[in-house]
């Protein structure tokens, strides 16, 4: 703590130096900023003025033309004129030719055009029949200007002011429309952007972001989708369509296709409020920097030349820091060097111990003997614990623990729980109360052994701390997320002793606990709430807990989980299980007589056929000269004197003439029980990883699978 402490107090002179560079400089900057500020906004409010002034243009052709359109159907509607006559009409008015007129029926949209197709020119028939053009009109007094549509005689995107007439056909009276149709391209080339602007984009848009005059810059159907679609991180389409309505008038900032950042500036229409001018202009166009970096320059100068000084005697202080991180580094790889050889030389005799009393209680009839050996048995499981405690919390800090997902019914995982507990309470006179919510489908993906260990610990922590006559209570609830997703709630409850209030705080810390003589009283080291809690954020969960005094503790643990279908879920949940090792012929590579001797007779009493070899040399001589198909499997511990389990297991792999030795499956079967054993295993090519001391049930399950 003294070398840290130093380490701490000389970064902080270093911090605070710079804290000050940086304060002095955000200072300047700040100012430099202001003043860009203020010199930008004219800039924008300029080109604001300007966006007025086409908006202003437009208006006026608008209320031109609509005054034109007007001229036409007035004049027509006075003269009661067939529709030949209205076209003659048309034909000696003054329209420039590019400009278009056309007539059509008001009741099947069908008409003629003054200009005749280009391919065709005895053709002058128009169909707007089933193109909607006309859906927004509503008032027949009123002018119409459509949406921008491709014109049927030309094929070029227009406009068109319409009016209703009334011509004679067959003497009879029948309502048309007239229509004076824009180009759009006519449209742009009325209007004239001020020369400061070089490379200035304008539009007409209505409220819905469909184009009424449309620029080759921009590419997609619509307004709003041009703008999102190079824009998605910075704004969302829905608040710009609202900005433009809402707002007469104003300026934003967006990208264009090519990723260039353009201000863009629009306002509604006098004569068209439905219709919004828009242009666009380069931000570099319109953005100047007033500022005169002159005295600002010299004082970051100054300042970055203190800073550089300050910074290379942080690095010659760094370097020195980093020597002291190596050093940590190394004793931090000298405790797991000690870890995993106390983990092995732990668990050596330890499986010596509990696999010797599990052998004897399979063939003892004294009950007063069997009293002793369950005792023995009992204080074995318990010593195993906390060492597991130990070492788990050890890789737990160390980030060498994850959880093994596989599909698991959730169900069986909850029962098998219970079975425990109740086993737990054979001497105990406490009331066990189980509330289970059913599940319509209890296959997940989880790690049955993390949520095992979870709620194991903290129902044998409400035992403990329960007197005889009280309730220990377990509930399991859930909620459905969405389709492939639950969140399972458990709530371990009991009427034990309770917690303070003080102490809750510190209830998940490493061996808390809140009496003094806790740990000879109940037992325990004080990590197994510390390892719940890590154990349940892994799984993206959470744990809290409720308690009173005297009174009792509430745990609630909350984990969510990925649903399987169910009959997906049945079919490998089916396969994990029910597995059988009876005739099946194993090699076991065991260096230890009594581990050997433990082992040959537990897999014999399981209907296995066992032939031991004394280590790694051996069992590769062994196999070597063994008849091919002699062996199911092999059984490889992996600290053995001669050659040790990962050296045989590359050497069986590759044996010269024996391709069996590729494929029989190799399991470590050993003392070293850390995530990076296993996965030296997987890597020296062993299938396989069974920590010892060995449940029966764990060789059943990982051989079984192996072999069918």
């Amino acid at each position: 703590m003294g070398i840290e402490n130093k380490m701490m107090k000389r970064y902080a002179i270093i911090y605070y130096n710079i804290i000050i560079f940086l304060a002095l400089a955000i200072g300047i900057l700040l100012y430099a900023g202001e003043q860009t500020r203020v010199a930008d906004n004219t800039a924008k409010e300029n080109f604001m003025g300007t966006t007025q002034v086409i908006c202003g243009i437009a208006n006026n052709y608008i209320l031109e033309t609509e005054g034109v359109c007007n001229t036409w159907a007035s004049y027509i509607n006075s003269s009661n004129m067939t529709m030949d006559e209205a076209l003659e009409y048309l034909n000696t008015s003054r329209i420039r030719e590019d400009i278009y007129a056309q007539i059509i029926w008001g009741d099947t949209l069908e008409g003629i055009s003054r200009e005749a197709y280009v391919a065709n020119p005895d053709n002058r028939a128009v169909s707007y029949k089933g193109r909607k053009l006309f859906d927004g009109w509503s008032n027949k007094d009123d002018l119409f200007i459509t949406p921008r549509f491709t014109n049927p005689v030309t094929g070029a995107y227009s406009i068109a002011f319409c009016e209703w007439i009334t011509l004679m056909d067959e003497g009879v009276p029948r309502e048309a429309i007239v229509m004076r149709i824009i180009p759009d391209k006519y449209l742009s080339s009325r209007w004239v952007f001020p020369s400061n602007f070089d490379n200035a984009s304008i539009a007409i848009i209505d409220e819905n972001g469909q184009y009424i005059v449309k620029p080759d810059s921009m590419k997609n159907e619509d307004f709003y989708s041009f703008i999102y679609s190079y824009n998605q991180k910075d704004i969302r389409q829905d608040e710009l369509q609202k900005l433009l309505v809402t707002d007469k008038q104003g300026l934003f900032t967006a990208s264009n296709t090519t990723g260039i950042e353009y201000v863009w500036g629009f306002s509604h229409l006098e004569a068209y409020e439905d219709w919004i001018v828009v242009v666009a202009v380069p931000a570099e166009e319109i953005v100047t920097d007033a500022l005169d970096w002159g005295l600002p320059g010299a004082i970051l100068i100054t300042l970055l030349i203190l800073f550089t000084i300050d910074m290379i005697h942080f690095m010659r202080i760094r370097k020195r820091d980093l020597i002291y991180q190596e050093q940590l580094e190394y004793a931090n790889s000298a405790k797991t060097s000690f870890l995993n050889n106390m983990s092995h030389d732990i668990r050596t005799p330890m499986n010596a111990i509990i696999g010797y009393t599990n052998i004897a209680l399979n063939h003892v009839e004294d009950p007063t003997v069997k009293e002793y050996l369950d005792k023995i048995s009992e204080s074995s499981e318990h010593l195993l614990t906390l060492i597991n405690d130990v070492l788990d919390i050890s890789r737990i800090e160390s980030g060498r623990i994850e959880c093994k997902l596989q599909v698991i019914n959730l169900r069986e995982v909850t029962s098998n729980i219970v079975n425990i507990i109740e086993g737990f309470m054979a001497e105990r006179n406490l009331r066990f109360i189980v509330h289970r919510t059913p599940l319509e489908n209890p296959y997940v993906m989880a790690d049955a052994g993390r949520i095992r260990d979870i709620l194991v610990n903290l129902l044998s922590n409400a035992i403990k701390f329960t007197n005889d006559g009280g309730t220990v209570t377990l509930e399991a609830d859930y909620t459905k997320l969405d389709d492939n997703h639950i969140e399972v709630i458990y709530r371990v409850m009991d009427t034990g002793i309770g917690m303070s209030d003080e102490f809750i705080e510190h209830v998940f810390d490493e061996f808390a606990q809140e009496q003094s003589d806790a740990r000879t009283q109940y037992k325990g080291t004080g990590l197994g709430l510390a390892i719940c809690k890590k154990y349940v954020e892994l799984m993206d969960g959470t744990i809290t807990v409720h308690s009173v005094k005297g009174k009792g503790s509430t745990f609630v643990v909350t984990i969510p989980f990925e649903t399987v279908a169910d009959e997906v879920g049945q079919t490998s949940y089916k396969r994990q299980s029910n597995y059988s090792i009876s005739g099946v012929r194993a090699l076991l590579a065991e260096d230890n007589d009594l581990n050997a001797e433990i082992a040959t007779i537990q897999l014999e009493e399981a209907g296995m056929i066992i032939s031991r070899a004394k280590d790694g040399k051996d069992a590769v001589e062994m196999f070597k000269s063994s008849p091919k198909d002699t062996y199911d499997v092999i059984l490889m511990d992996i600290m053995m004197p001669h050659m040790n389990g990962y050296e045989a297991t590359r050497a069986i792999r590759n044996l010269e003439g024996r391709p069996d030795g590729q494929t029989i499956p190799i399991v470590a079967m050993t003392a070293n029980a850390f995530a990076e054993d296993i996965q030296a295993s997987k890597d020296a090519g062993m299938d396989g990883h069974i920590a010892k001391p060995f449940e029966i049930d764990d060789i059943i399950d990982v051989v079984g699978r192996l072999v069918q």
